[in-house]
């Protein structure tokens, strides 16, 4: 019984962990004054290019490379569009 709670116990704050990063980034955002509702596809768009470059060039290094980067593109997109948009952030 015990070893299996353990089990569970690693399996929830292994899963977990991603999406608690992704909440506290939205947490600071609302904090500031800017609703960021684009965390998740933000997070999908970096987990999508990391895969196919690890999978084309066989590194994944270079995956992760490419996840961090397209996050960052996602962002700073998202930051542009705030910034350029003439209505009033939340």
């Amino acid at each position: 019984m015990s070893s299996s709670l353990v089990i569970i116990l690693s399996l929830t704050l292994r899963k977990t962990t991603p999406l608690l990063l992704a909440a506290l980034g939205g947490l600071f955002s609302e904090r500031v004054g800017i609703a960021n509702i684009a965390i998740e596809g933000t997070m999908l768009t970096g987990a999508f290019f990391a895969v196919i470059i690890s999978y084309f060039t066989q590194n994944p290094w270079l995956g992760v490379l490419a996840g961090m980067i397209s996050g960052m593109g996602m962002s700073l997109l998202w930051v542009w569009l705030v910034l350029n948009s003439k209505r009033i952030r939340l």
